[in-house]
């Protein structure tokens, strides 16, 4: 799961932020793709077994790629396309899982801009 996520990791891209996921903006199925792949990211942050585990760089990417998220495609109010679950259900419980993944980075700075979405 880790190389599968990660290598395809594009923070620099303003178009998307997964090279497998272009086509968010007009496929509400590859934008709750785009939160599942952040919550991958979350979730291999949190696994003992993990080169990652507690990474600070990885920490680091995954405030990046929440904020990129939030701030490009998951807005407030944002235009709901394709099937409302995606807006409505589905992309809400993975930003629940992130920020419970990610609860040790609560008392910091990234923890507050993770926070700022609830």
């Amino acid at each position: 799961m880790e190389a599968r996520v990660l290598s395809k990791l594009t923070l620099n891209n303003s178009q998307y932020l997964f090279s497998d996921l272009p086509n968010w903006a007009t496929d509400s199925a590859r934008l709750n793709d785009t939160a599942d792949n952040i919550l991958r990211m979350a979730t291999i942050y949190q696994t003992p077994d993990s080169s990652y585990y507690h990474s600070s760089e990885l920490k680091s990417q995954i405030v990046e790629a929440w904020t990129w998220f939030t701030a490009r495609a998951y807005t407030v109010p944002t235009r709901i396309y394709g099937n409302r679950w995606h807006f409505e259900i589905g992309i809400p419980i993975d930003f629940v899982k992130i920020l419970d993944f990610t609860r040790d980075c609560s008392n910091t700075q990234q923890g507050a801009r993770l926070s700022n979405y609830f």
